[in-house]
C-alpha cells in the first residue's frame, strides 16, 4: 500500500510499490495536517490505479526519479515480461488476496499451485499464447476430478478462471502485447436438472432422517436456503419480533464469508411454520452455542459429512430417489411457484439477482401468479402437512 514519510527538510514524500520496485516521490508541501490529507487522497487514488492496473508513472510523476523503470522496452518492463508465468500466477495471486472471498481464494491457490505451477513450469509470461492455455485445458481434462470421474468443465473453468484474470491483468500493465486469453472460451457445463421433492416425499425423508438433523432439513426445505449459508446461520441473524432470517454468510469447508453473490445477502420472511420450528429449536438447544445448527459433536455442520453421512442415508431409509441436498432449495422454490406466489417475492426470497432466473429454471412450475406474501404458500402447507401429522411438529 502507499504511505506518507517526510525529508530532513520537513517536506512530505509519497512512498508506494509498483511492480515489485519501491518508489519514493517527493513533493513541496510542508508536513502540516491539511497536507497530510491532501496527500493521502493522491496516495489512495495511485494505489487504487496499481491494484486496478491501470497506474501510469509519468501521469503522476512526470520527472518521477523512477519513471524510466517502468517504461516500455526498460530493463526492469522486460524483466517483468520474462518472469516465469508460475511465479507471476502465484504474485497475481498473493497481491489480488484483499478482493477475494475466502473460498475463491482456496480454489484458486489451488489451481495456481497444483496445475499452473507444474504445467507451466519456466515458461516466460511473455512467450505464454492461447495455444498454450488450450493445451493446459486438455491436460485438465484428463486429471481425476470427484469421484474418480475426470475432472468436469465446471472445476476446469473454475481453474482457467484465475488464469484469464492475470492474463488480462498483465496487458493492462504493458507486460504483454496482446491477450492470450481472446479466443478462450468457456467450457459447456450441463445444467443440472431440477428434481424438486414432493410434499408426500418430504414428509417420508423426515419422518425417517436423524432426529438430531429433522429441524434442519425442514428449514432447509420452507426456506430455500443454499446448504453453505444454512450451516454458517447464526442465533444472532434471527430476528423472532419481525421475523425474518438475515443471510449473511456462507460457509465452505472451516472457512466463513459472504455468500454466494451480492443479492445473497438478504433477509428471509419467517413464514409461521418456520417461526414454530426455530422457536422450539431454541428451546431445546438452549443457546449453547452462536450456531443454530450444529453437528450431533456439538461442532458446526460439515457439508460434505452432511450430506455422506446424514442426508444420503435419509433418503435411503425412507425410500425416496436419491438427489443432492441442493434438491431443497429447488423443492421450495417450485412448491411456493405452484401455490401461485408472486414470483418477485420469490425471488426476493431466494436472493436471487432477478425473475428472470426463475422463469429461465422453473418455468413448467409456475401455474399463474396471485399471492406475494406467502399466504398462498401457507394455504397449500396447511393442507399438505395437517398439524398432527408427524411433520408439522417436528422441531426436534
Amino acid at each position: 500500500m502507499a504511505w506518507i514519510m517526510t525529508n530532513h527538510h520537513g517536506y512530505l514524500r509519497l512512498g508506494f510499490r509498483f511492480r515489485g520496485v519501491e518508489c519514493r516521490e517527493g513533493t513541496k508541501l510542508k508536513d502540516t495536517p491539511e497536507n497530510r490529507r491532501r496527500l493521502q487522497a493522491k496516495a489512495d487514488q495511485i494505489q487504487d490505479e496499481i491494484e486496478h492496473g491501470i497506474f501510469e508513472y509519468r501521469r503522476h510523476f512526470p520527472k518521477g526519479t523512477r519513471a524510466y523503470l517502468f517504461e516500455p522496452g526498460s530493463e526492469t518492463h522486460v524483466q517483468m515480461s520474462r518472469i516465469a508465468f508460475a511465479r507471476y500466477a502465484m504474485q497475481w495471486l498473493e497481491e489480488n488476496a484483499y478482493a477475494l472471498t475466502p473460498s475463491t481464494y482456496a480454489s484458486y491457490r489451488t489451481a495456481i499451485h497444483q496445475h499452473v505451477v507444474p504445467f507451466f513450469g519456466a515458461l516466460p509470461l511473455a512467450e505464454v499464447t492461447d495455444a498454450h492455455l488450450k493445451r493446459f485445458i486438455a491436460h485438465l481434462q484428463r486429471q481425476p476430478g470427484k469421484r474418480g470421474r475426470l475432472m468436469g468443465p465446471k472445476s476446469i473453468n473454475n481453474y482457467v478462471s484465475p488464469l484469464k484474470a492475470m492474463l488480462k491483468e498483465a496487458v493492462q500493465k504493458q507486460l504483454l502485447t496482446s491477450d492470450p486469453t481472446a479466443f478462450i472460451r468457456r467450457l459447456r457445463v450441463p445444467r443440472p436438472d431440477v428434481d424438486p421433492f414432493s410434499p408426500e416425499e418430504i414428509a417420508q425423508f423426515l419422518t425417517m432422517v436423524t432426529p438430531h438433523y429433522r429441524t434442519y432439513f425442514h428449514l432447509a426445505f420452507l426456506t430455500g436456503m443454499r446448504p453453505h449459508e444454512q450451516i454458517a446461520l447464526k442465533w444472532g441473524n434471527l430476528d423472532f419480533v419481525h421475523r425474518t432470517i438475515a443471510v449473511r454468510e456462507g460457509r465452505v469447508g472451516k472457512v466463513e464469508g459472504l455468500p454466494k453473490t451480492e443479492q445473497s445477502i438478504r433477509d428471509i420472511d419467517m413464514l409461521e411454520p418456520v417461526y414454530d420450528l426455530l422457536r422450539h429449536h431454541r428451546s431445546e438447544t438452549l443457546l449453547r452455542s452462536d450456531y443454530v445448527f450444529l453437528n450431533q459433536g456439538g461442532r458446526p455442520i460439515d457439508l460434505t459429512t452432511l450430506r455422506r453421512r446424514i442426508w444420503y442415508p435419509g433418503l435411503k431409509r425412507a425410500g425416496v430417489r436419491r438427489r443432492a441436498l441442493y434438491q431443497t432449495r429447488h423443492t421450495c422454490a417450485t412448491l411456493m411457484l405452484a401455490t401461485g406466489e408472486n414470483p418477485e417475492w420469490i425471488a426476493k426470497q431466494l436472493g436471487h439477482t432477478s425473475t428472470q432466473m426463475l422463469f429461465q429454471r422453473y418455468a413448467k412450475f409456475i401455474p399463474n401468479v396471485t399471492r406475494q406474501d406467502g399466504t398462498a404458500f401457507l394455504r397449500a402447507y396447511r393442507q399438505w402437512f395437517p398439524v398432527r401429522t408427524g411433520v408439522g411438529d417436528v422441531g426436534g
